[in-house]
């Protein structure tokens, strides 16, 4: 074995070092790229255009988003129609807020992973692919469990049960 200058293992573990070297500094030049070609905000009111055009993103192209602000709106009308109490107004606001806010983190999410492995397939993209995912299925089942506690005693109330 005196023939190798490295161990085969230590080798391989080279090859990956210089890999993800590889992986990085391309990544790197990429975000440079995006950087130098226009999309840093020049004031409070590029900031908020590009706000808008994110919102614009997802009301066209996120089916989820959309389910979730038909919800929200049926949501705010029952809230409106048992004239619930301001702090469960709050609470509702919250929820709906914080529902729009993780599905909108989870599609930049996966939109950066689909960046970063251009679309080829990779155990640890998925891995983050879900997490996120699964972020947005517990916010989603929590707002469920509170709108139950707060809205079925109205519901049964209303049709005299």
């Amino acid at each position: 074995m005196s023939y190798l200058k490295t161990p085969p293992n230590e080798q391989s573990r080279q090859a990956v070092s210089v890999s993800a070297g590889k992986q990085a500094r391309k990544t790197q030049r990429r975000v440079e790229a995006l950087l130098d070609h226009g999309f840093r905000a020049k004031s409070f009111w590029h900031s908020l255009g590009f706000a808008l055009e994110g919102w614009w993103y997802l009301l066209k192209a996120q089916r989820n988003f959309l389910i979730d602000l038909v919800v929200a709106a049926v949501v705010l009308g029952m809230s409106a129609f048992f004239s619930i109490s301001t702090l469960e107004w709050v609470v509702v606001i919250l929820l709906i807020g914080g529902v729009l806010a993780t599905e909108a983190m989870n599609t930049a999410l996966e939109s950066l992973v689909d960046l970063y492995t251009e679309g080829a397939y990779h155990p640890k993209a998925k891995i983050i692919k879900d997490v996120s995912a699964g972020a947005c299925l517990i916010l989603a089942v929590t707002s469920v469990t509170v709108g139950g506690v707060i809205f079925v005693p109205r519901i049964l109330a209303a049709l005299g049960a």
